[in-house]
């Protein structure tokens, strides 16, 4: 009877603790925001211009891209003036992935509160999903290597190229789903057993 309430009690700890951890987690991808979502990278001086994520974010509410106000980096030159399409897609991808991440606190704030299995599966699906959007951001990110930037901005010097740090936030959200995976399949298959 005691190993039976003893193992019920730990993997009652071990839910309390996943769903906690969703907090954590949110919190450290908020703070990815401010990693350079696109910059030019010159191998000989280091990053030239950037944009953050919540930089995108800024200028996907208020759909301003032509300023140079700081708030919004470097996203009128040379992003927007040279990468119109791109940037947009960007602002938009990265605002997509921030409505995600609130989800995701919010609905890991409630499984705090009451852990509820179809809840935890929920949130895994919204981790998934949120991987997919940052992938998006990476994959612009990278694109925006064929747009004029380069040619015009940095002349064509063979030592510019177009990065992204938003690689991040992606694989700390991918580490983060499979693991809700694992943790979620081992306590259905504990509380099937017992």
């Amino acid at each position: 009877m005691d190993k039976k309430v003893k193992k019920t009690s730990t993997i009652e700890d071990n839910k309390k603790v996943l769903a906690e951890s969703g907090i954590v987690v949110g919190a450290i991808l908020l703070l990815c925001y401010f990693f350079g979502f696109s910059y030019i990278w010159n191998t000989g001086y280091g990053a030239e211009a950037g944009v953050n994520g919540w930089n995108y974010i800024i200028a996907c509410f208020s759909w301003t891209f032509k300023s140079a106000n700081k708030v919004y980096g470097d996203i009128a030159v040379p992003f927007y003036y040279y990468a119109k399409y791109y940037t947009m897609v960007m602002a938009v991808a990265t605002t997509v992935t921030l409505a995600l991440l609130v989800l995701y606190i919010v609905l890991s704030v409630f499984n705090i509160i009451k852990y509820r299995r179809k809840l935890a599966v929920i949130i895994m699906v919204v981790l998934y999903v949120l991987a997919v959007a940052y992938l998006t951001c990476i994959v612009v990110a990278l694109t925006m290597n064929g747009s004029k930037i380069l040619p015009k901005f940095c002349s064509s010097n063979p030592q510019c190229s177009i990065a992204t740090l938003a690689f991040f936030p992606f694989f700390i959200t991918l580490i983060t789903a499979i693991t809700n995976s694992v943790y979620i399949n081992k306590f259905n298959s504990q509380e099937q057993g017992e």
